[in-house]
């Protein structure tokens, strides 16, 4: 086998040739390398964008929904309050049906945390990112008041059921209750409101909420005897 050695530079044109020639080598596969790497992330994006779209909007529908009975949600809560003030003057209800009205589910975050750990995220575009930043920190919000909320419908909805005597005390605990039920709905709402339009900032078409869904909340009402 002929191995042609290199031949020595015989000038200091023919040394300089040599190295533009190495150095324009070297930046084509750099610059191949760069591209190939750009294809690759855009692909991701491209990917990871559809994936993270359905997994808005499907919380979206949920939030549509919080927003379209927070007026029903209101009036249930003025007859739960209606109810404890009638049973302070008595001290004790008659039968009742209808107090517990929580409407939490749960929300899906798997596809942000699993491009989030796939280093994706930092791909997006800076503004694209940061709405959906946002959207998902009032998310993590919305979860834990998810969770506080079906904890102050169970303690609310002893009044439900038998008649039955309430004290002092069990009146006061129950008026703060509703309280933070009220204070609930309201941060719900607004932040509902914020990631519907947070949506429509990414160029997606919130859903509706169901017709069936209203219906269901809004005919229900506190009932005694």
């Amino acid at each position: 086998m002929e191995i042609h050695k290199p031949k020595a530079a015989h000038s200091l044109r023919e040394f300089l040739v040599e190295i533009a020639t190495i150095t324009c080598g070297i930046l084509i596969a750099l610059g191949l390398e760069q591209a190939v790497e750009a294809f690759h992330w855009e692909e991701a994006v491209s990917k990871a964008r559809l994936a993270l779209h359905r997994e808005i909007l499907g919380d979206d529908l949920y939030l549509a929904e919080r927003v379209a009975v927070a007026g029903c949600m209101d009036r249930h809560m003025a007859e739960v309050d209606a109810l404890i003030a009638k049973v302070a003057r008595t001290g004790m209800t008659s039968q009742v049906s209808g107090v517990a009205g929580h409407l939490g589910r749960g929300f899906q975050t798997e596809e942000r945390q699993a491009q989030e750990a796939a280093q994706v995220l930092v791909h997006f575009p800076v503004p694209e990112r940061r709405t959906m930043e946002l959207y998902y920190q009032l998310i993590e919000d919305m979860k834990g008041w998810n969770s506080e909320e079906l904890d102050i419908w169970s303690d609310l909805s002893v009044l439900d059921g038998p008649p039955k005597r309430f004290s002092v005390s069990d009146l006061t605990l129950l008026r703060m209750r509703l309280a933070r039920a009220r204070r609930l709905e309201y941060l719900w709402v607004r932040n509902a409101r914020i990631n519907l339009q947070l949506t429509q900032d990414l160029g997606l078409t919130p859903p509706k909420a169901p017709a069936s869904f209203v219906d269901e909340v809004c005919e229900g009402h506190v009932q005694e005897g």
